[in-house]
Order: structure tokens, then sequence, then C-alpha cells
């Protein structure tokens, strides 16, 4: 037997950190056993006191809540109790805000990743984040007020919520089935249960468009997208704002439209209008069609079709060597599962070749700072992401507006199953119908 990492070991881990490390190899048999272990605060047995804690009447803590997932993304029905979000950690330490950071969001079990993609992009921008809150602070008795923006009403619509989160047991403590607060943090928990009652339940978040998400987060109804066509090269489209007022609030409700007459980009225009974008305080997330009708589907890379990823940097860099060379860096909302290939910072199931090129490249590496964790954070080389990847979507945060396109009535096209990322593949029923959402 070998022990790669020692024996004994010890890991110290941040709070919400998760690695993966090789403990044992029985080189006798072809066997190699991998722990993944995660850490972050857990329950500390104090009783809660709920004499003074609101409790939603028309959002309660019952299945309608939770409700079902009407695509193929999943949503968890396995709630056991309810727990209030400050009683996931210690009590005494917990806080709607901490430090408002990508590495906040880890998606539970709802198809919802469209949404969490859309809440780490806009990590970077905490001040946004926040502003969506009256309460900057946990309140006295878990009573919150959200205010989320209605595309079809073009209006900020206050959402109230209580703090009581759907929650099976794991390891004898009380885990939430959907978004898990990081540490003591609680934010990501509540903004996903606005949406849930938003939209009508738990359920009605599964499966849906970034682009929706960000426009109910940020206000700007003007968001676009780019779709790569089968020629490689990349469509620009944009909301069809008529359609999308005609249709019910629901996630999948991002009607796409573009002009004939406006000119397609090829790869290398891309890569300048991407990172012209994101120097424009552009929030961008991507996501990539495959061939099979279900849900996510892992590829062989590390990455997932019909799965949203925030996309945070165009990068355009130099070797050690002096040899050019151009980057992105993505994040998957799970908080785990990473690109493999070249500049990978995790080794995927046949090694790690892909981690050879931060090896070679120490100056590049100590600039960017991939760092060496499954955090759901990585890079991966620009050519091969605008060969995998078959959308974006993007949205202002900054000063700087989308720029106005002439309108051409006359050779306008409309894509209403279509759009920027999970809802390319359902059915146009399931795309533009959905259950009615409960009163607010």
């Amino acid at each position: 037997m070998d022990y790669p990492e020692g024996n004994p070991v010890t890991l110290i881990l941040q709070p919400g950190e998760q690695v993966e490390k090789t403990f044992l190899v029985v080189k006798e048999r072809p066997w190699t056993y991998s722990w993944s272990w995660s850490s972050r605060s857990h329950f500390t047995g104090v009783e809660d006191d709920l004499s003074n804690a609101f409790s939603d009447p028309e959002f309660g803590p019952n299945e309608e809540s939770i409700g079902k997932s009407s695509t193929k993304f999943k949503c968890s029905s396995k709630c056991e109790m309810w727990v209030r979000a400050r009683m996931l950690g210690d009590p005494s330490e917990a806080m709607l805000f901490d430090q408002v950071r990508p590495q906040d969001i880890h998606q539970g079990s709802v198809g919802d990743c469209w949404l969490m993609s859309a809440l780490s992009c806009l990590a970077g921008h905490p001040k946004k984040l926040k502003s969506l809150f009256e309460s900057k602070q946990i309140t006295e008795d878990g009573k919150y007020k959200i205010y989320l923006f209605d595309v079809v009403e073009l209006k900020w619509t206050p959402v109230i919520i209580d703090e009581f989160l759907p929650c099976k047991t794991w390891n004898g403590c009380p885990k939430p089935i959907f978004a898990e607060p990081l540490g003591e943090e609680i934010w990501v928990a509540l903004l996903e249960k606005a949406f849930a009652k938003f939209c009508g339940s738990y359920g009605n978040l599964s499966g849906g468009g970034c682009a929706w998400a960000f426009q109910v987060l940020t206000g700007e109804h003007k968001v676009i997208s780019y779709a790569r066509e089968k020629d490689g090269n990349w469509r620009l489209r944009r909301i069809n704002r008529k359609r999308q007022m005609a249709k019910a609030r629901s996630p999948r409700n991002a009607p796409w439209t573009w002009n004939r007459s406006t000119p397609k980009l090829d790869k290398e225009q891309l890569f300048t209008t991407l990172q012209t974008h994101i120097a424009d305080q552009h929030v961008l997330a991507c996501s990539c069609s495959g061939k099979s009708s279900g849900a996510e589907q892992a590829l062989a890379n590390g990455l997932y079709t019909f799965h949203v990823y925030s996309l945070l940097k165009v990068l355009s860099e130099t070797c050690d060597d002096g040899t050019p060379v151009r980057l992105v860096q993505l994040r998957n909302p799970w908080g785990h599962k990473e690109w493999t290939g070249e500049w990978a910072d995790q080794p995927g199931k046949d090694g790690s070749e892909g981690m050879k090129k931060w090896e070679e490249n120490p100056e590049l590496k100590q600039r960017l700072n991939p760092g060496n964790r499954n955090d759901g954070s990585f890079f991966m080389p620009f050519d091969a992401w605008s060969e995998i990847y078959t959308h974006v979507s993007l949205c202002p945060v900054g000063k700087a507006p989308i720029p106005e396109e002439e309108e051409a009535a006359e050779e306008e096209v409309v894509s209403d199953a279509g759009s920027s990322d999970q809802e390319a593949f359902l059915s146009e029923s399931e795309a533009e119908d959905g259950p009615a959402p409960m009163p607010l």
C-alpha cells in the first residue's frame, strides 16, 4: 500500500472549501480510494427560539412551496424538516452578508444553475446584490423584504419571505436541499427562496435562462446573447420584448430575436467583443448544448452540457517563454466539477496533463493565481472554449449600456424555444407555459 498524502494526514480547509485527495493506493490491485471532504459550520444543537419567528402565510413550510419540476431538470422533494437559515451554522455568528464572492454560491438539488451562475457573476458587484435586500443585516424576526424586477410589468416588486429553508438530515445535522449557505452567511439561500416565491415554487426554478435572471436581478431588461451557429460564427440576439410581455412570470421567459442584416462574428471578433463587454462591466454567463434531450450531461473533459457557467474573465496573456495565450475563467455554480484539459487546475480521470501548463509557467501562475482547488472556478483556453460552448448571455451592470441596434422588422427572426442556456432544448410548450405564480 502507498499513502500519497502521508500516514496520518492532516488537511486544513477554509469554510465551504472542498478538495479531493487520494489517501490510499492499493498497488497489488487496480484500486484507488479517493475521498472528498467539504468543511462548513454545522448545526450546533442549540434549540431555536421560535416565539418571535416570522412564518410567511403565503409561502409556508410545505410541499406546495417546494413544488415539482415541469422540465427535465431536477427538483428534490426529500424535505425532512424546515430550519431557519441562522440555525444551520452557529446562530451566534449568523449574518446576512460577509464577503460577497462567487464562492458563496453552491447550487443544491434543483436545476437553477441559471440563477446560481447569475449570482456568481453579480458577486463581483456586491453593492448591486445588497441593494436587493431592504435590510442589510439579519432581522430579529427573520422577515425579509427582497426586491426583484418584474420584466413583464417593468417595475421592481417587493417579495416578503421568512427564513425557513427545506432541509434533510446529513450526519445528524440539518442540511439544505437547495442552495446551501457558506458558513454563517445566508444571503444566497434567502435570495433563492425569494425567486422561488416570485415564480410560485422551488420546482418552478428547475430549468431556466440566465438572461432572465440577469433581468430580474438588475432591472436591465435589454440583455443580449451570442449564439454559435453551424458555420462556427456567432450571432447577436436580443430579448423580444413584445413576446416576453405576453408570457407569464417564468425563468424560461426569454424569447430571442435577431436581425439578419447584422453581421455575425467570427471567433477572433467574438474574443475582442467579450473583452470589451467585461471592460464595460457587463456580466456574462455561458453554456453548451448537447445531443441528448435530457438535462445536464457530463463530457469527458469535466464540463457539462445544458449547464450554465459564469464567464468571469477573458484574458490575453503571455506565457513565461513569451508565447501569447488567450484564456477564459469560468465558474461552475455547483462549486466543484471543473475542466480537466489544458490549463486545468485539477487532474482529470486520466491524470494531470492539463495542470502541467501551470507548472511550466510559474510566473503566469503567480499572476493569475488559479489555485489548486476543486471549487468550481477554472481557466481554459479560449480556442477550446469557443469550440465547446454555444451560448453567451450578458447584461450591463456598470455605466456602459449595451449598444442599441437599428430595427429591421422585415428581416427580423424570432426564436421562442431556443435560448442562451438550459431552455435551448425545451419544447415550445415548456418554454412558454408554466404554473401560475403565487401572489406575493
